[in-house]
């Protein structure tokens, strides 16, 4: 068995079939259907670079480790050799086209290459918008960040601090590991799209089919007004009824209002239902709305 096969064997999406230089989001669960780590993964000519949170790796290398133990595979970690550079934003693709190298013109959602400018692997991404790359450099090698830094025509690079990392994913709804439930859920998070269930075989896909139906909360988006002030652990209710707790909230200059996730009463978890927080004085409610949370280029284009 190669690496191709093993590790399709225990991810939730088909690796397989996926063409060489590109990608797929999906799980590694337990055979509980419990999220091991959500990840990320490209298809090499021979092998397969996965990315994952670094609160997940350990337990994943651990998993990977002894899934692959009688087998043709085996997991190296790069995190020790290797740093990423991430750029993100609408002008991300100029500043890269400008400052690194044409040739990423040609690179799609969801694939990567080596590219032949700077030859290192650039990967396209899109858990913080549709323009997210992100770049392999051997660790201390600081020459294409300082390339990539420079000011172009009509935009600016600057180095942004991890938590407004987290807030462009969540505007995005690119939910991280703590932002499951205790049972590590990824069907009350709304992660069905991770998951193949035409997939013949994988853990914990039986005990994901056999509750599909009896999902108890669910995951939502809220949007509230910038007076609202909404933090973590909030109470969220409906005409004083708590119905849901608030898992994560930040405030989104771009959109002037709380971006919210929550797990909410499952059969409330609707887009346009209204809630209040039941542990505040205050009347402003938020509205369950979809995400992304603003139109994207690739939608204006089309």
């Amino acid at each position: 068995m190669d690496c191709f096969e093993a590790l399709d064997a225990v991810f939730s999406m088909d690796i397989e079939m996926l063409l060489p230089n590109r990608g797929v989001t999906g799980l590694f669960l337990d055979e509980g259907g419990a999220v091991i780590a959500l990840a990320t993964v490209f298809k090499g000519d021979e092998d397969l670079i996965l990315f994952t949170q670094g609160e997940t790796s350990e337990a994943l290398t651990a998993h990977l480790t002894s899934s692959f133990a009688d087998q043709d595979a085996a997991i190296e970690d790069m995190s020790a050799t290797y740093d990423i550079l991430c750029l993100v934003g609408p002008h991300a693709e100029k500043a890269m086209e400008t400052n690194l190298s044409e040739d990423i013109l040609g690179l799609s959602y969801l694939t990567f290459e080596e590219n032949p400018d700077i030859g290192q692997l650039v990967f396209r991404m899109g858990y913080s918008g549709e323009y997210e790359y992100r770049i392999l450099v051997p660790t201390g090698d600081t020459g294409i960040a300082d390339r990539l830094s420079q000011p172009g025509d009509g935009f600016e690079v600057t180095e942004i601090k991890e938590e407004i990392q987290a807030l462009l994913m969540l505007e995005m709804r690119s939910l991280n590991f703590a932002q499951l439930n205790s049972k590590r859920d990824p069907l009350a998070a709304g992660l069905h799209w991770m998951i193949d269930f035409r997939k013949p075989e994988f853990p914990g896909q039986a005990a994901l089919q056999a509750r599909l139906d009896d999902l108890q909360e669910t995951g939502l988006m809220l949007r509230f007004d910038a007076q609202a002030n909404v933090e973590q652990g909030d109470v969220l209710a409906i005409e004083g009824q708590p119905v849901g707790r608030v898992v994560t909230a930040a405030f989104s200059p771009t959109l002037d209002a709380f971006v919210v996730f929550a797990y909410v009463q499952h059969d409330l978890s609707w887009v346009g239902v209204r809630f209040e927080l039941a542990n505040k004085d205050t009347e402003l409610v938020g509205q369950g709305v979809s995400a992304p949370l603003f139109v994207t280029r690739t939608v204006l284009a089309a």
